[in-house]
């Protein structure tokens, strides 16, 4: 799974995935190219197909609507 990226502030900021993957599970990981991932963006994740999330890093922020659409998440870990 491709992430779609760009840099915030001493990091990156995840903005969605590259639109060709399929999975139920959703790893965000705690860095990108040797970067951490500071926050996901306003609409990432909206519309996608995921029933599981995890979290291995800290986030700064978590955008407005990240999984807006998405009623079939069963758990999220942090």
């Amino acid at each position: 799974m491709e992430f779609l990226i760009a840099p915030y502030l001493y990091g990156v900021v995840i903005h969605g995935i590259d639109g060709t993957s399929y999975s139920e599970c959703l790893t965000i990981p705690s860095t990108i190219k040797g970067l951490p991932v500071l926050a996901l963006a306003d609409n990432a994740f909206q519309n996608s197909k995921f029933q599981f999330v995890s979290v291995e890093g800290t986030l700064l922020r978590i955008g407005n609507n990240v999984f807006k659409n998405k009623s079939s998440i069963t758990s999220i870990t942090i």
